[in-house]
């Protein structure tokens, strides 16, 4: 997946081998390294791996790492390819870009305040489009 964040190179690939690899990591082997960004990792995320029914888990990006604007950028990009493929999983999603918002605004300084709107409005949009994907599935 990180080499398909490169506009130049995902417009070289055939259709079929993008949308190989998309559905590979949308199986629920892969989803949860998949969904994480590789900046995340970078910036000091290490996460404890757990094993749950024969599939590796990681847990919910910390808010203090979705408030750089950098993770945020790249989990919503991730979150906006692939999606989500069960309820648990699109919670737990829903509620990472809630605690996004739900930053104190108490003495910030103006550079500090227009960082927050900044990730604020990326947020709205990923849940803007976690909301419309969600609208083109059936009910079950």
């Amino acid at each position: 997946l990180i080499a398909l964040e490169s506009r130049s190179l995902r417009s070289k690939l055939p259709d079929n081998v993008l949308s190989t690899v998309v559905g590979l990591s949308r199986l629920h082997q892969f989803s949860s390294l998949c969904r994480a960004p590789p900046i995340a990792f970078s910036m000091g995320w290490n996460p404890e791996l757990k094993m749950e029914s024969q599939m590796l888990e990681l847990p919910s990006i910390p808010v203090d790492l979705l408030q750089e604007k950098e993770v945020l950028h790249e989990l919503v990009w991730r979150l906006n390819l692939l999606g989500w493929s069960s309820r648990p999983q699109y919670e737990e999603t829903w509620m990472s870009l809630l605690s996004v918002l739900n930053v104190s605004h108490d003495d910030l300084s103006n550079e500090e305040i227009n960082a927050v709107s900044q990730s604020t409005a990326v947020v709205v949009d990923a849940l803007c489009c976690l909301l419309v994907a969600t609208l083109g599935l059936p009910v079950a």
